[in-house]
């Protein structure tokens, strides 16, 4: 029988905040959102939660190095939306991120990522780096960490 993890290493994605965010009250260690997932895991493995904000670049030292190394990454946005570029249409920030996952994924194979929307373009292609939930009441997420 496999060995169920004894600690999962978590980050949570949100593009709608600036850049470098690492904080936040409700997405955030020890928020609602870490403490509904810590609940429906139903197991005693530790769960170490980050939150980062803003857009993804391969210059973004920390998030880049903490996905490199994560179990499980929830991404509220199959898009990675730079709020600072007005000239950035939705296709260029769905394949600015399905890039920059698809290289992660290539360093950390076992890395899974729940995103939380569906992208408007691209859906094949994501679907080959992650995959798709309504929001995190869904099954399939917990099963995931129980059978792990």
């Amino acid at each position: 029988m496999k060995k169920r993890k004894e600690s999962w290493r978590v980050l949570f994605w949100h593009n709608d905040f600036p850049d470098g965010t690492k904080s936040h009250a409700w997405y955030g260690r020890k928020g609602p959102i870490h403490k509904r997932v810590m609940e429906n895991i139903k197991t005693d493995a530790e769960l170490e939660w980050h939150f980062h904000g803003g857009y993804i670049t391969f210059d973004r030292a920390t998030l880049l190095r903490r996905l490199k190394t994560a179990d499980v990454l929830f991404a509220a946005y199959p898009w990675n939306m730079d709020m600072d570029d007005d000239s950035m249409h939705w296709f260029q920030a769905e394949e600015s991120l399905l890039k920059i996952l698809t290289e992660v994924k290539k360093k950390n194979k076992e890395l899974k990522i729940f995103f939380l929307h569906e992208p408007h373009h691209l859906a094949e292609e994501f679907s080959a780096v992650g995959e798709f939930v309504n929001d995190l009441h869904e099954e399939v997420i917990y099963d995931y960490f129980l059978k792990n």
